[in-house]
C-alpha cells in the first residue's frame, strides 16, 4: 500500500487554500522530506525503482546467456553462463520521470540519476564486464588444442549474435495515466509555471544556455561524444572525461538552485493533494507496484539472491 503523508501536513495545507489560486502553505523541513519521499515512491511505483530496473536488465542478461548456452550445446560445445554483473548496465540510481521539471525531486540530477545522464556509470559497467570476462568457462578452458579453441570461439561468436529475449515490464495504463495526470496538473499549475519562467535565464547566468531540463541532459550527453566519430570518448581519455564530469556537477547544482522556488511550491501542492489521489487511484498504483516487485522476485529466484 502507498503510505499516506502525516495528517498534520495535509491538514495544514488544506486549511491554507485548497483549490484557491493563492500559494500553498510552505512545508517545514521535515514535512518536505516526507512529501519528497512519497513523491519518489509514487513515481517508482509506476516506473520502477533502480533495483527493479536493474532486475529487468539482469533477467535480459540471464535470458541472453541461456540462449547462447542452448546454441552452443546444439553445436556440441559446453558453455557455462556467468552470473549477471552486479549492476548490469549501471543502474545505480534512477532519474525522476522526464517532463516534470519543477516537480522532480530537489536532488534529481545531483544524486538521483547521476547528474542527468547515465554516462558516468559507464566506467563501472566496463569494470564489471571485464570482471565477467575473467570468470573461467570450463567448456573453453578444458580444450587443449588451438584448433578446438578456435572452433569454440567461432561458434561462440555466432551464438553470441542472438538477440536477448524481451522482459515484459509492468504497464498498467490506469496507474500510468493517473500518476502522470496527477504530476501534470501540478507541473502546469500557474503558481508553478510562473516560477519556472526564470529557469532559462538563471541557467544561462550559470553558463548553460538551455530552456528546460531535457536540454540539460542533451547538452551533457554531448560532452561525451566525439563530434568527428560520433562515438563516446574512451575512458582512458581522462582529461576529457573529468572535464565532462565537472560540468555535470556544475549543471546539477545550477539546476537545483534555478528551480528551487518552483519545486517548493510544486511539492507543497503534491502534499496537499496526495491523500485524495491515493484514495481514488491507490489500487491501480498498488497493482503496478506489485508487478514490479514480482520482477525482482523472479530475478532473485534465478540468481539465488
Amino acid at each position: 500500500m502507498m503510505r499516506k503523508l502525516p495528517v498534520a501536513i495535509c491538514g495544514l495545507l488544506l486549511l491554507a487554500s485548497c483549490g484557491r489560486a493563492t500559494s500553498p502553505a510552505a512545508l517545514t523541513e521535515q514535512e518536505a522530506l516526507s512529501a519528497e519521499a512519497s513523491l519518489v515512491a509514487l513515481e517508482s511505483a509506476v516506473n520502477g525503482s533502480a533495483d527493479q530496473l536493474r532486475a529487468v536488465e539482469q533477467l535480459q542478461y540471464l535470458g541472453f546467456q541461456s540462449r547462447i548456452q542452448t546454441c552452443m550445446q546444439a553445436q556440441g560445445f559446453s558453455y557455462t553462463p556467468p552470473p549477471p554483473p552486479r549492476g548490469t548496465l549501471g543502474w545505480i540510481t534512477k532519474p525522476f520521470a522526464g517532463g516534470f521539471d519543477a516537480l522532480a525531486p530537489a536532488d534529481d540530477g545531483v544524486t538521483r540519476g547521476g547528474m542527468f545522464t547515465a554516462d558516468w556509470r559507464w566506467e563501472q559497467t566496463v569494470l564489471e564486464l571485464a570482471e565477467q570476462d575473467s570468470i573461467p568457462n570450463p567448456g573453453f578452458t578444458s580444450l587443449t588444442s588451438d584448433e578446438d579453441r578456435d572452433a569454440y570461439t567461432d561458434v561462440g561468436d555466432a551464438c553470441g549474435g542472438t538477440s536477448a529475449p524481451p522482459v515484459d515490464t509492468p504497464s498498467n495504463p490506469d496507474a500510468l495515466e493517473a500518476v502522470y495526470g496527477f504530476f501534470g496538473e501540478i507541473e502546469n499549475d500557474d503558481r508553478v509555471t510562473s516560477l519556472m519562467k526564470g529557469y532559462p535565464d538563471c541557467m544561462s547566468g550559470n553558463g548553460f544556455d538551455v530552456t528546460n531540463r531535457q536540454e540539460v541532459r542533451d547538452l551533457l550527453d554531448a560532452l561525451y561524444m566525439d563530434p568527428e566519430t560520433g562515438f563516446g570518448y574512451p575512458l582512458d581519455d581522462i582529461e576529457r572525461v573529468d572535464a565532462a564530469r565537472l560540468t555535470q556537477v556544475r549543471a546539477a547544482e545550477a539546476d537545483a538552485d534555478c528551480r528551487s522556488d518552483a519545486h517548493a511550491v510544486a511539492l507543497a501542492l503534491f502534499a496537499e493533494r496526495y491523500d485524495q489521489f491515493i484514495a481514488e487511484f491507490g489500487s491501480h498504483v498498488d497493482e503496478q507496484a506489485s508487478a514490479w516487485d514480482a520482477i525482482v522476485e523472479q530475478r532473485d529466484q534465478l540468481t539465488g539472491s
